[in-house]
């Protein structure tokens, strides 16, 4: 969790330093995730936060969430909610 914060803040420094003068571009903070349940299944997870400005102008907000079926090492089903 210490990990996957320090790189959430470090993307935001990186950002804000990146867009400095620049008012026609937005940020996407995006979070995946995929949780083992059994041997053949797990929990897809997944949530979006759009804005026009890198902290400011909240556009969208995608939340999605599925139930994977895992067919073989290559291949996994998902059905969910987006």
């Amino acid at each position: 969790m210490k990990k996957l914060l320090s790189v959430f803040i470090f993307l935001i420094f990186l950002n804000a330093q990146s867009q400095q003068g620049q008012d026609d571009l937005g940020i996407w903070y995006m979070y995946f995730g995929m949780n083992k349940i059994s041997e053949r299944f797990s929990i897809h997870t997944e949530a979006q936060f759009r804005y026009y400005e890198t902290s400011g102008n909240f556009n969208q907000l995608l939340l999605r969430t599925g139930l994977n079926y895992h067919i073989s090492s290559e291949a996994i089903a998902t059905i969910g909610y987006a």
